[in-house]
């Protein structure tokens, strides 16, 4: 009754998120802002669009993914209305049709997607969803704002232990995979280790070689400069009495340390080796 009565009121009121338009015996519409507006009952009619951004709600929508999974998925589509004209006069129902196409682009979807992927890579579905039902209800003066996949699970019960089997197979699997993986990499770094230790150890072998070599190599340009310099202060003197003279050098030096050791040692020394050298230059001297 009361429903009655407010068709037959000559004034209406249009909400501030509305947009309405009003049709003379169905032709001459005129948009009617948010506001307190007249009408004549029977003559006019008046079609309201809400503006703000709303949701359908999809219940255990049935399909089948690509790997022939059957299964059944809820969701909500949220969509606004861009375009208030085409909304009213487009399409006889925009929220019906908008919820059809949903429903529709939802199984296909689904149908384009394995049953791992799809619990795995909701966000790239609910991306694909929006473009396509976007795409579709264009042109109605509605645009899809986002879908977001609320549940997904097979059909029956069945289907779930079948499909739990199959996932724990393939966890196991995975898992295998992971481990001999691991014992790659140990091994491979065990290798490595190796190599770089033997690597090591044989640069230090090279330092010690080169750095052996360099003292051989000094020791012996300094051993023949002083070669070269005893047999011009002594021009007389073979080389047999140079090379005892050098060796007795070295033999005082070595006498000199072991004289200041303060090890308590005892050494012998021969008194016919003794200074072999020292006769050498003062014959030399006398002569």
């Amino acid at each position: 009754m009361l429903k009655f009565i407010k068709s037959l009121s000559p004034f209406i009121v249009v909400n501030q998120a509305e947009t309405a338009y009003r049709q003379l015996l169905g032709m001459n519409r005129v948009k009617l802002d948010p506001g307190f507006r007249l009408r004549i009952p029977v003559f006019h009619q008046v079609d309201r669009v809400d503006m703000r951004e709303r949701s359908i709600y999809f219940t255990e929508l049935n399909g089948f993914t690509s790997d022939n999974v059957p299964v059944s998925v809820s969701g909500t589509l949220f969509y606004k209305v861009t375009d208030a004209e085409k909304a009213c006069f487009s399409v006889s129902n925009y929220v019906n049709a908008i919820a059809s196409v949903g429903e529709s682009t939802s199984r296909a979807i689904i149908g384009r997607f394995a049953y791992d992927k799809i619990i795995s890579q909701r966000n790239e579905i609910n991306t694909e969803l929006v473009k396509l039902i976007d795409t579709s209800i264009d042109e109605w003066g509605v645009s899809c704002n986002r879908f977001e996949i609320t549940e997904f699970k097979p059909q029956n019960k069945d289907v779930a232990k079948h499909l739990e089997k199959q996932m724990e197979a393939e966890r196991s699997r995975r898992e295998n995979e992971l481990n001999t993986q691991a014992k790659i990499r140990s091994a491979e770094g065990e290798r490595d280790a190796l190599k770089l230790k033997s690597d090591a150890e044989f640069y230090q072998v090279k330092l010690e070689a080169d750095s052996k070599a360099y003292s051989v190599e000094k020791n012996a340009n300094a051993l023949a400069k002083q070669v070269e310099m005893l047999k011009k202060a002594f021009p007389n003197l073979n080389d047999t009495q140079i090379s005892d003279f050098l060796l007795e050098t070295e033999r005082q030096k070595n006498l000199n340390a072991i004289a200041f050791n303060n090890k308590n040692a005892v050494y012998f020394v021969d008194p016919k080796n003794m200074y072999p050298m020292q006769r050498h230059i003062t014959m030399d001297k006398q002569q």
